[in-house]
């Protein structure tokens, strides 16, 4: 049985001048495999300007991203393509966000996915696509009788432009350079008039005879497409059986079908499923090498089944016996072996990404020379995570993640130095740690006790039981907790009583921090402040409102307020108002800590995911140098004093970092 679509076939345009910091190119991915190939043919064109700093590679992130977004190997048979297209561009603005907000890098990008007979559009920036179909001419996103318009929630690609597309469609997608758009009727008579290969060769004519025309996209021809089904594989020693229906099938009705297989087998009766994979038509499918070996396999038997049947005698059973056992264990080797070897036979996405890994990972090694260690930095964390999707674990693999660990290590200053183990103790999981500016150590166990913690012991001082505990601080008087919402419990360290408090106008809190006995808690858009908590305070001050910017993750005190963002910008507050800015050049986590006090003139930089904590210069923002935890497996919590960083992997074990 055949089925027929459409298809776009495809020819990429790309004629470059030497216009100085300008890049542009095109990208064409298609489905790797039959689990993707209902999300059809996607096409990146983009066009970058930018400033003294070379921004090319941001093309290929942008092209490797959507690709491996779009065709996700967590997609589903049934997932509709526009919805694999809008999740394209939520990641797309995610993770370019810095990028996007760059003022010397200009991005002019057109993104078109086509599944079958459906096509979707979005855009940032210029873009142009023309559509010729029965003489007619479109401009596909100004026109709303044929193409519908709708809203997206992203803020760079705003809107998804889709239709349907027809036989004998050519499609013309571009950047509209200058060149392109003072030829433009002329563009489009030769898009209507001319086949595909006339059409490259006239832009091409110009291109030549101008030497100043840039041109950058693709021509599209749409065509209908036949594809044969391929009926299943079946043994040439399988014979068909009719089941009858449930109430009638017993194992007695199996038996008997199945010695009627034998026999007839015996007999050299053709079986129908070997004879429809011989007579396969060469316009269909080709032959696979498993259908090969089952016709070769069939013949071989065949004969020397014919060579032992005619023998005679008292053995001759007994020789029938033994060549029907061998053919079953050949059968048995053969399919074993061909199951093995499907994965490797099977088109592996794995190893397109392996090559855009690559590509990216020289990139990130051209940054580096050029001192762009944060382009670099992205490029690489880019490249571990396109890895993570790679399931199968190989050598190539491996060396690959040695390469981007050992230049992560190289852009991060990664010292030497590693925590020493602070306290083992076996009876406890401790998860969360408070350390004074003295160096006093209390932790609290995962069933909400809290203990004091020295190098020698470990004693219990109190229960916190019922108070949940994301955030707990240490004074050389008191131990404070709070819950990121309405509570406070309070230890006195002399007296060892413990006291709860409910807070006024709770708020929800992404970070908090403890100074001078007041909590100052990060919430969504403000800043707040309880006074004198650890003496009881309950009243809700705001410190800061109208935070509307960036995406706030944390906050530290020393006397001044920081309040970190994702993007790794660092904004100085003294007194509610903004003093300065710093930029960390690196993309933080949302699990990221920071941390710092009065009598340090670093930032702590914990990323808790990837186990790295990085220290920056608290005035200039540049990195010092970075701790690589390879002790344990995960860190849980993390904690510091004039001296000393403390941690915890969620047992029983607090580690130290020395400071001096």
């Amino acid at each position: 049985m055949e089925k027929i679509f459409l298809r776009p076939n495809s020819q990429e345009i790309l004629f470059k001048t030497k216009e100085p910091n300008v890049y542009f190119d095109s990208f064409e991915y298609g489905p790797n495999d039959k689990k993707d190939k209902h999300l059809g043919y996607l096409f990146v064109v983009g066009h970058l300007k930018y400033g003294e700093e070379n921004m090319a590679y941001v093309l290929n992130l942008i092209s490797s991203l959507a690709k491996r977004e779009y065709y996700s190997e967590n997609g589903i048979l049934a997932e509709d393509p526009k919805k694999a297209f809008e999740t394209t561009l939520k990641k797309l603005n995610d993770v370019l966000e810095d990028f996007f907000q760059n003022k010397d890098l200009k991005i002019n990008l057109g993104l078109v996915a086509i599944a079958g007979e459906n096509i979707f559009i979005s855009k940032l920036g210029k873009f142009k696509i023309l559509l010729a179909r029965s003489g007619e001419m479109i401009d596909i996103l100004n026109n709303v009788d044929l193409f519908s318009r709708e809203a997206t929630e992203e803020k760079q690609f705003s809107n998804i432009v889709s239709g349907k597309i027809k036989e004998g469609d050519k499609i013309f997608a571009t950047y509209p350079t200058r060149q392109i758009t003072s030829r433009d009727k002329a563009i489009k008579s030769h898009l209507a008039e001319k086949s595909q290969e006339d059409f490259v060769a006239e832009l091409a004519s110009i291109h030549e005879s101008t030497k100043n025309f840039p041109c950058c996209g693709f021509h599209l021809e749409v065509k209908k497409v036949r594809e044969s089904e391929i009926p299943p594989i079946r043994s040439a020693y399988e014979k068909d059986l009719i089941i009858p229906p449930a109430s009638t099938v017993s194992a007695s009705n199996l038996k008997k079908d199945a010695a009627e297989t034998m026999r007839e087998t015996e007999k050299g009766e053709t079986n129908p499923a070997s004879a429809t994979i011989m007579n396969t038509e060469p316009e269909q499918a080709k032959i696979i090498s498993a259908e090969m070996s089952i016709t070769k396999r069939k013949n071989i038997f065949g004969k020397i089944s014919e060579k032992l049947s005619k023998q005679r005698g008292p053995v001759g059973s007994k020789i029938k016996n033994f060549q029907k056992a061998a053919v079953a264990v050949v059968i048995i080797f053969l399919g074993l072996v061909a199951f093995k070897m499907l994965p490797l036979l099977a088109p592996s996405e794995s190893k397109s990404t392996i090559n855009t890994v690559n590509e990216n990972v020289k990139l990130a090694e051209i940054k580096i020379t050029q001192n762009e260690n944060g382009s670099a930095r992205e490029l690489l964390a880019l490249s571990l995570t396109s890895l993570s999707s790679v399931k199968e674990t190989n050598r190539k693999v491996d060396e690959i993640k040695t390469k981007i660990s050992a230049l992560l290590d190289r852009l991060d200053l990664v010292s030497s130095r590693q925590p020493e183990l602070f306290v083992n103790d076996v009876l406890n999981k401790f998860y969360k740690l408070a350390v004074s500016e003295s160096g006093e150590v209390a932790a609290i166990s995962a069933d909400q006790k809290i203990y004091k913690v020295t190098s020698e012991n470990v004693v219990e001082m109190a229960s916190a039981t019922g108070m949940e505990t994301p955030f707990a601080f240490l004074s050389d008087k008191y131990l404070s907790l709070y819950n990121g919402s309405d509570k406070t419990g309070i230890l006195n360290l002399e007296s060892k009583k413990y006291l709860t408090y409910n807070l006024k106008e709770p708020e929800s809190a992404k970070d908090a921090s403890l100074y001078e006995g007041n909590l100052y808690l990060l919430a969504e858009a403000a800043i707040y402040k309880y006074p004198d908590i650890t003496t009881g305070g309950i009243e809700k001050q705001l410190w800061l409102g109208g935070l509307s910017e960036g995406n706030k993750i944390g906050i530290a005190v020393d006397g001044n307020v920081y309040v970190l963002h994702t993007d790794g910008t660092v904004v100085k507050y003294f007194k509610a108002k903004e003093e300065s800015r710093i930029n960390l050049n690196i993309k933080v986590d949302e699990k990221s800590k920071l941390l710092t006090n009065k009598n340090s003139s670093y930032f702590y930089l914990a990323d808790i995911n990837s186990k790295r904590i990085r220290v920056f210069d608290k005035t200039t923002g540049s990195l010092v140098l970075t701790f690589k935890i390879t002790q344990f497996d995960s860190i849980r919590d993390i904690a510091l004093e004039n001296k000393a960083l403390y941690l915890t992997s969620g047992e029983g074990q607090i580690w130290r970092i020395s400071l001096e």
